[in-house]
């Protein structure tokens, strides 16, 4: 075989390399358009979740500070209930006391006591009858022995008789006055236990009501602050899968920037023996055919 065909076969040989370099770049160039664009979008998105992940940590101290907020408040409120109850039991040491004072003087007379009493009475009564047959009796005998002056005793009989109803009379009324007197204190002393009572009444209503009040603040600041402890929780999880999101955003980008420093690499090494390629076949002065200088041009103001 002579020269030159062997020179036409490798001028047909270096056309066929040249256009399948040239390919190949091409191929490069776009795989390489397209894991830029993909890394711009990545960046665009990794911007957006960190942008993001601040927001969110913003609300979280936030959330945070409003957390001890409630918490102060409803230390306060305990401590408000306590010194209350404190109060309500200061407040029932006094009415216990109170009421000691004033058992003895509203209690009330037993069946016995009642009984004996009206025993005294009655026996009181049957005391005054038997002294009144005794007058009556002496009268009747003074009349049966003395006839002289008999009007004058009559007269001194009816006086006498009359002294003696009088005298007999006054231990029955004395111990009825006696009753009613007791009977009148009782009373009175009943009125001022019951205005004694009333203040007392109403502090306690006021600390029953009080105590209420408080109680359904308490239930309200529980509530709150479970609500802000789940809120909480939601934002650490979103904070969490944000830094997880933006992990895998950044080992995406690092892994994509390797693959282009692989590419970028090929690329150089495939223009590198395109090039030396090229300078052989025109280094060739036998080498005529002008389809055989295939021009390259660098690419570099794309990278």
């Amino acid at each position: 075989m002579d020269a030159s065909k062997i020179r036409a076969i490798q001028s047909v040989q270096l056309q066929y390399d040249c256009a399948r370099y040239k390919e190949k770049i091409q191929e490069l160039y776009a795989q390489r358009d397209f894991y830029m664009e993909k890394l711009g979008a990545t960046e665009t998105v990794n911007q957006k979740l960190e942008k993001q992940n601040v927001e969110l940590i913003g609300q979280l101290e936030k959330m945070n500070m409003a957390m001890q907020e409630l918490v102060k408040e409803r230390d306060s409120n305990k401590t408000k209930i306590q010194v209350t109850k404190d109060d309500a039991e200061s407040s029932n040491d006094d009415k216990n006391r109170v009421d000691m004072i004033e058992q003895p003087r509203k209690k009330k007379p037993t069946m016995e006591e009642v009984i004996r009493k009206a025993n005294l009475i009655c026996g009181k009564k049957r005391l005054s009858d038997t002294q009144k047959n005794a007058v009556k009796s002496n009268v009747l005998q003074e009349e049966q022995s003395k006839n002289q002056g008999i009007q004058d005793l009559a007269t001194r009989l009816s006086g006498a008789e009359q002294q003696a109803v009088d005298k007999v009379m006054e231990p029955t009324n004395e111990p009825k006055k006696k009753d009613e007197v007791v009977h009148i204190e009782l009373g009175k002393l009943y009125l001022e236990l019951q205005e004694a009572k009333k203040p007392q009444e109403v502090l306690m209503a006021r600390l029953t009501a009080k105590d209420k009040v408080i109680e359904y603040l308490m239930e309200q600041h529980e509530e709150k602050l479970d609500a802000k402890d789940s809120e909480i929780q939601n934002l650490t999880k979103m904070v969490q899968e944000v830094g997880v999101k933006n992990k895998n955003h950044e080992e995406m980008i690092a892994n994509l920037r390797k693959v282009m420093f692989t590419m970028q690499w090929q690329m150089e090494e495939m223009r590198t023996k395109f090039n030396a390629d090229r300078q052989a076949a025109v280094q060739d002065p036998k080498l005529t055919d002008p389809k055989a200088s295939i021009e390259y041009e660098d690419s570099d103001d794309e990278w």
